[in-house]
């Protein structure tokens, strides 16, 4: 059973480097609780097992990207999110019963390392049918993004120990048009996407 919640806290700034090209940038603060209740019962071997974990989460997450306006009706776009590795708070408690033995450990505390992975991402747009009320807009735009996840170096720090987690890197795919409806002053979009996010576990039965 998992439970928890995260908040998010970010400041950003964009500026105009060339007449064409656009700088963005942002630094975004993760703050959050994640909770892991296991039970386990086993028939064959009369035993019984519980184990409960109680996270407190904190991360920096800084991105850069650029965008560049190749023509009035293309942009290209580049960005860069690379998390700095933070800290998670755990609080472990466990208990083991059979029927010779009770094993129970209480509140046992544990600074640990968070990671969240790296993504690269390159996307692209474009416009197509000027709109009829504005010349800068138009009534068929299309976009499409790339996405690599470094999931690879995927590790978890469980007890000053860091294991490995089996996990490969991802290209994510997505594809995205709006049809716009231009009315004067009231306007429409119709907006249709794909997206496809691969599985980055090497071995699910494993991880």
């Amino acid at each position: 059973e998992f439970s928890g919640i995260q908040h998010s806290f970010f400041a950003a700034a964009a500026f105009h480097l060339l007449k064409n090209v656009q700088i963005g940038l942002k630094l975004e603060y993760l703050l959050g609780t994640r909770n892991v209740y296991l039970d386990e019962i086993y028939s064959g071997y009369p035993f019984t097992f519980t184990q409960s974990e109680k996270h407190r989460m904190h991360t920096l997450i800084p991105t850069i990207g650029a965008a560049i306006q190749l023509l009035p009706s293309w942009k290209i776009a580049a960005s860069l999110v690379y998390p700095l590795r933070g800290q998670s708070n755990c609080t472990l408690n466990r208990v083991f019963i059979s029927p010779q033995t009770r094993i129970e450990i209480k509140d046992l505390k544990s600074n640990d390392t968070l990671y969240t992975p790296a993504r690269i991402s390159i996307g692209t747009t474009a416009g197509f049918l000027p709109a009829p009320f504005n010349p800068r807009e138009y009534r068929l735009t299309v976009g499409a993004e790339l996405m690599y996840v470094a999931w690879s170096t995927y590790k978890y720090e469980f007890y000053s120990q860091f294991l490995p987690r089996q996990m490969r890197n991802t290209l994510i795919f997505a594809l995205a048009m709006q049809w716009g409806i231009y009315n004067g002053n009231k306007n429409y979009f119709l907006r249709l996407g794909y997206r496809r996010d691969p599985q980055p576990v090497k071995n699910p039965s494993v991880t």
